[in-house]
């Protein structure tokens, strides 16, 4: 078992949390148990899928836990090789579940996170998109990349998502003006948002790369105060470019005054 995980671990920067080390642990027994040589992401997946942190992800994410572990059941039941060997052999981490930690790891270095979880193993296996891919499962359940980031990044769960119409034409009808914010997360590149901040929001380039560190450094900004109807254009626009481009950017809207109270439209 110290070889797989010294493998599969080995050069990587940045730690795994250790329910995403007890997934890998569990997914090498049961690859050993069926005797398969190679693990996979879907070995992965499917030991992710029976623990707390990738149940509540993979339900959020609007998915079905019990087909999703049945169907990759059958896939690992029926698509994988088995030895025939009654020795005892090494089980190998394959190619492409090395490729997913080595992104994951690269991302998580590149914004400074001091550790690797679930989701974020998640949501590197979509740049996987073989034709029995882990990518292939999620997709079929009607989960995309972009709706793990988002539930990564800011907790949105596509399974219930916020109905904020009635508090937002309260906020209509009394003809108060909204703050914008944009809200910080580990996915969207710091040029994504200087390019939204200059073409929805028409920033120079000095305001926009001002306000995207600050993003950065404080989690969230103020972009400015509009009137009702011009704010929640500006963060519709937000959602849709970010979405186009794949990025979990987040923009909010607040009653010009509040502190706490903020709204997705």
């Amino acid at each position: 078992m110290f070889d797989v995980l010294a493998d599969l671990f080995f050069k990587l920067q940045v730690s795994q949390t250790q329910e995403l080390r007890s997934a890998v642990s569990n997914a090498c027994d049961d690859a050993r148990r069926r005797q398969h040589h190679s693990l996979t992401p879907i070995h992965l997946l499917h030991s992710l899928a029976k623990q707390e942190a990738g149940r509540e992800l993979i339900q959020n994410c609007g998915g079905n836990v019990d087909k999703m572990i049945n169907e990759l059941d059958t896939m690992l039941d029926t698509s994988f090789k088995s030895t025939s060997e009654t020795v005892e052999y090494r089980v190998e981490a394959s190619q492409s579940l090395k490729k997913i930690f080595r992104q994951a790891d690269m991302h998580s270095c590149s914004c400074g996170k001091n550790t690797v979880g679930t989701g974020d193993v998640i949501a590197e296996m979509f740049l996987d998109d073989g034709d029995e891919s882990a990518a292939r499962v999620l997709v079929k359940q009607g989960i995309s990349r972009l709706d793990v980031l988002n539930y990564i990044s800011h907790g949105i769960s596509k399974a219930n998502m916020p109905n904020d119409a009635e508090q937002l034409e309260a906020i209509r009808i009394r003809g108060a003006r909204l703050k914008v914010l944009l809200h910080n997360d580990d996915y969207s590149t710091m040029e994504f948002v200087v390019y939204a901040l200059r073409t929805i929001f028409d920033k120079t380039a000095e305001d926009a790369t001002r306000l995207m560190l600050g993003i950065h450094q404080q989690e969230l900004v103020v972009v400015g105060v509009y009137d009702y109807d011009d704010a929640i254009e500006k963060a519709k626009k937000v959602r849709a470019l970010a979405a186009k481009n794949g990025f979990p950017l987040l923009c909010s809207v607040q009653e010009e005054g509040e502190t706490e109270l903020a709204f997705t439209p």
